[in-house]
C-alpha cells in the first residue's frame, strides 16, 4: 500500500519558522499589518472649535473666499473667549448696517468682555436677590446691537464688582468698599472703618449682629470692622466690641482692639481735623486784632459752638443775636453758658437756666451774677436748713456717715434692722432719739413728717418690730421741745406718749388724759404734775 504524501499545513510551516519569543500571528492578521507598515495613513488634526467657527462663517458669509479670512481673523481677535463664541454676532454686524471706526472696535471689545463676565453672575446674587436680567443684562448676545451694548456699561462692571468684594469679605479678606476705608492694618489686626449703610451691610454679611440688615437700632457711624490674621471679625462702635456671634470677647482682646481704634484715623477725620485748625488759626488771628469775621467765617463759625462763645466773649460787646438764636442747650456746658451770659450778654440767659441748674459751681456763679434769677429748690432749702441745724445742735456739727446714729437719723427712710439694734445699745438709742427729735422739731421738720409718723402708726403685725417702734416713739415724746401738732392724734393713743409728750413741753395734753387715766399709775403721776390746785400749766 502506497502512503499518500499530504501538503504541509501553511500554519504548522510558519509555527516551524517562528522564533519561540515573538507571537503567531495568523496569515491574514499578518498581510494587514504588511500592507499597513507599507502604507501608513496619517490622521487628520484634531481642529479647535474656533476654527471650526471661523470656517463655517467664512463659507456662510462670504462663500468660502479665502481673501476674507484675514477680516474674520480680525474680528476674533475682538472676541475674548476661547471657543469664539461671539464671532458670529460681529460677523452679522460688520456684514450689515454698522461701518465702524477702530475706535468702535476696542470700545465694543470692551463691552464684549464685560458682557461674558456677567455670564456667570447670572444667578440671583445674595446680597440683592435680584436677576442680572433686572437691570437689561441677557445672556443672548444676539439681543443686543453695536448701538445698544454700551448701555450695559456701568452697572453690570458695578454688579461683577460687588459681587468679587463680596467673595473677598466672605473669604475674610480685607477689602475697602465704597463708603468704608483700611484705617490701620499689621499682621495682627486690620481695622476697616464704616461709614455708609451700604457698606455696613455688606461687611457684615453672615454674621449674628443686628445691624447686618442696615437697622442701627440707636447705634450712630462710624462703625469698625475688624479683622484677625486666623480670619475672626469683630464690629465696634464706641466702647462695645462684639464677635462674629454677637458675643463679648475676653476683655484684653476688647481692650487691645479700642486701643487700635483710637489711633486710626480715617482720611474724612484727618480733613477734618485739618479744616477745623486751620479754620481755629483764622478766628485766633480775628480774636488777637478784634476783628469782625466775615460772611463765610460767621457761616462756619456758628458751626463750632466753642470758637464761636469765644469769639463772642472776647470781640463781642453785646448780645450775639444771631448766635444765641442758633446754638442749641446740647452745644454748650453751663460753665460756657454762664461765662457767655455775664461777661457778654451781661443779663439772664433763660434758655439755658436749667442746664445751670443741674451744675454746682456755674449755679453759684449764676447767682452771684443775677441774684433772684433762678429760685432756690426744696431740695437746696432742705441742705441749707440741715447744714444750718448742724451749726446750732451742739453733737451735729460734724458731716456724718451713714453708718452713724446722725447718719441713719438723717435719712429720709427708716432702717428696721438697725432700729432693732438699737434696743441693745442704749447709748445709741438715746443719742439716735435725740438727734431724730432734734431735726424733727427744727425748720426743716416739713421733710421728716413722713418719717416721723411711721413710728406712731402701732398696727404693725411683727411683734419684735411693733416693740421696737413702740419704744422709740415712747422716748421720742421725750425729746420734744415744742407741740408737734401734726403728731398730737397719734400721740394721744398711747399712755406713754402722751405722758412723754406732756413732760416734754411742759404743759397738759388735754387729748391724751382719756388714754393716761386708763394707766392708774401714769394718771397718779399726771395728777401729781398737771392737775394740782397750785398748777398753773393750762393745755
Amino acid at each position: 500500500m502506497k502512503a499518500v504524501q499530504t501538503s504541509p499545513n501553511p500554519i504548522e510551516t510558519n509555527r516551524e519558522h517562528t522564533p519561540a519569543d515573538r507571537p503567531v500571528i495568523p496569515p491574514i492578521a499578518a498581510n494587514r499589518q504588511k500592507n499597513s507598515s507599507t502604507n501608513p495613513k496619517v490622521k487628520p488634526p484634531i481642529r479647535s472649535q474656533a476654527d471650526k467657527r471661523i470656517d463655517f462663517l467664512l463659507k456662510k458669509h462670504f462663500d468660502d473666499d479665502p481673501d476674507f479670512r484675514p477680516l474674520i481673523l480680525e474680528l476674533a481677535e475682538l472676541d475674548p473667549t476661547p471657543k469664539k463664541k461671539y464671532l458670529a454676532w460681529l460677523v452679522k454686524h460688520w456684514t450689515g448696517k454698522w461701518n465702524p471706526t477702530d475706535a468702535d472696535l476696542t470700545r465694543v471689545g470692551q463691552y464684549l468682555e464685560t458682557h461674558h463676565k456677567g455670564a456667570k453672575y447670572f444667578s440671583p446674587l445674595s446680597w440683592t436677590g435680584l436677576l442680572l436680567e433686572d437691570v437689561g443684562y441677557h445672556a443672548d448676545i444676539f439681543q443686543y446691537t453695536p448701538q445698544s451694548l454700551p448701555a450695559l456699561g456701568g452697572r453690570i462692571t458695578e454688579i461683577i464688582r460687588i459681587a468679587e468684594e463680596d467673595k473677598q469679605i466672605r473669604q475674610g479678606n480685607p477689602v475697602a468698599l465704597a463708603g468704608s476705608e483700611i484705617v490701620h492694618q499689621d499682621n495682627e489686626f486690620t481695622i476697616i472703618r464704616v461709614r455708609t449703610t451700604g457698606a455696613l451691610i455688606r461687611l457684615t454679611q453672615g454674621s449674628s449682629w443686628c445691624i447686618r440688615n442696615g437697622n442701627l437700632f440707636g447705634y450712630s457711624f462710624p462703625f469698625d470692622v475688624v479683622l484677625d490674621h486666623e480670619g475672626n471679625r469683630y464690629l465696634a462702635n464706641g466702647k462695645e466690641v462684639r464677635d462674629e456671634w454677637d458675643r463679648m470677647p475676653a476683655w484684653i482682646l476688647r481692650n487691645r482692639i479700642n486701643e487700635l481704634r483710637e489711633s486710626a484715623f480715617d482720611s474724612l477725620q484727618l480733613d477734618e481735623a485739618k479744616r477745623t485748625e486751620r479754620f481755629a488759626t483764622e478766628i485766633e488771628t480775628a480774636i488777637h486784632g478784634k476783628k469782625k469775621l466775615t460772611r463765610d467765617q460767621t457761616e462756619q463759625i456758628l458751626k463750632e459752638p466753642n470758637l464761636a462763645i469765644r469769639y463772642a466773649m472776647e470781640v463781642m460787646d453785646g448780645p450775639w443775636r444771631r448766635f444765641e438764636k442758633q446754638v442749641r442747650v446740647a452745644d454748650l456746658t453751663a460753665s460756657q453758658a454762664v461765662d457767655y451770659a455775664v461777661k457778654t450778654r451781661k443779663k439772664r440767659w433763660r434758655k439755658f437756666e436749667n442746664k445751670i441748674k443741674r451744675s454746682v459751681a456755674p449755679l453759684k456763679r449764676y447767682r452771684r451774677a443775677f441774684p433772684g434769677s433762678i429760685a432756690f429748690s426744696d431740695a437746696e432749702v432742705f441742705k441749707l436748713q440741715l447744714k444750718e441745724w448742724r451749726r446750732r445742735e451742739q453733737r451735729a456739727h460734724w458731716r456724718p456717715t451713714r453708718w452713724s446714729n446722725q447718719g441713719h437719723a438723717e435719712a429720709m427712710d427708716r432702717d428696721y434692722c438697725y432700729e432693732s439694734s438699737l434696743l441693745d445699745r442704749p447709748y445709741s438709742f438715746d443719742r439716735y432719739c435725740r438727734l431724730l427729735a432734734s431735726i424733727a422739731t427744727s425748720s426743716i421738720a416739713h421733710r421728716y413728717r413722713s418719717k416721723l409718723k411711721s413710728y406712731f402708726d402701732f398696727t404693725e403685725t411683727e411683734e419684735k418690730q411693733a416693740e421696737s417702734q413702740t419704744r422709740i416713739a415712747r422716748e421720742m415724746c421725750r425729746r420734744f421741745d415744742r407741740r408737734v401738732p401734726f403728731l398730737e392724734t397719734s400721740i394721744a393713743k398711747d399712755p406713754v406718749c402722751s405722758f412723754n409728750y406732756a413732760k416734754a413741753i411742759g404743759a397738759r395734753f388735754a387729748r391724751g388724759e382719756k388714754a393716761i387715766m386708763a394707766d392708774p399709775k401714769l394718771a397718779r403721776r399726771y395728777r401729781r404734775h398737771f392737775l394740782r390746785p397750785s398748777c398753773d400749766h393750762q393745755s
